[in-house]
């Protein structure tokens, strides 16, 4: 039980948007050190020994990959949840205007364009993420 617990606990922090440049090296570094059991189709078992040794890695990742995957969900979803991501970041700004401390960079409703804010969220986190996980999970 300790041991899933603290599992579930690491999986959870790591969706952290501040461990995501981690992970996508973590991917990365994978994908190099084990390519042979990852390019060849017939290589599954291999595959497979790998990402049990890395059981936990994988955990985090998968959990991440949910946590950050709006982009990645058809239109009417992903544009709904966008949304409602957006307006909570607004309403935080909006908290942190009354309570006169620095709004976050995404926060701020009088500067942020929410079509630019989510084509920068896809170019600049999602892609990378996806291209190094693809390579693991084709």
């Amino acid at each position: 039980y300790k041991e899933i617990r603290k599992g579930i606990i690491a999986a959870i922090l790591h969706t952290d948007v501040t461990k995501h440049n981690e992970m996508v090296k973590e991917l990365n570094l994978l994908y190099q050190m084990h390519s042979d059991a990852f390019e060849v189709a017939e290589q599954g078992e291999l595959a497979d020994e790998v990402l049990t040794n890395h059981g936990q890695m994988m955990a985090n990742v998968l959990l991440h990959c949910a946590d950050i995957g709006n982009p990645m969900k058809p239109w009417d979803l992903c544009h709904k949840y966008a949304y409602l991501c957006i307006d909570e970041f607004f309403a935080q700004g909006d908290s942190e205007k009354k309570l006169g401390i620095p709004v976050g960079m995404l926060n701020d409703r009088d500067k942020v364009n929410r079509p630019n804010s989510q084509i920068g969220f896809i170019e600049f986190m999602i892609a990378p993420y996806v291209e190094a996980l693809v390579l693991i999970f084709p």
